[in-house]
């Protein structure tokens, strides 16, 4: 099972240039490093650690209001720039 977020994604230097606050849990992605950050609500980018692997792919919890929380199997970057979340159905 599925699903696909859509999320922010720019270049490093863009994500710095502009240094913007995400919502909390709002991902941004740098779709040249392929790092991403997840917001908090009030840190703006540059303060912001980087989550994940730092890689493409990586794992944690994905919640789906309604039916509980899931296990993140997989995330990746399509070729039309979504970051694409996997999970695998068992609810934690």
């Amino acid at each position: 099972m599925g699903i696909r977020f859509q999320q922010k994604r720019d270049t490093a230097a863009n994500w710095t240039l502009n240094d913007p606050t995400l919502l909390s849990g709002e991902w941004g992605y740098e779709t040249d490093t392929g790092k991403y950050k997840i917001g908090d609500g009030t840190t703006v980018w540059s303060s912001l650690l980087y989550s994940g692997s730092g890689g493409s792919s990586g794992t944690g919890i994905v919640s789906n209001p309604g039916t509980g929380e899931y296990r993140v199997t997989g995330i990746r970057l399509s070729a039309t720039g979504e970051i694409v979340v996997t999970y695998d159905g068992t609810p934690l």
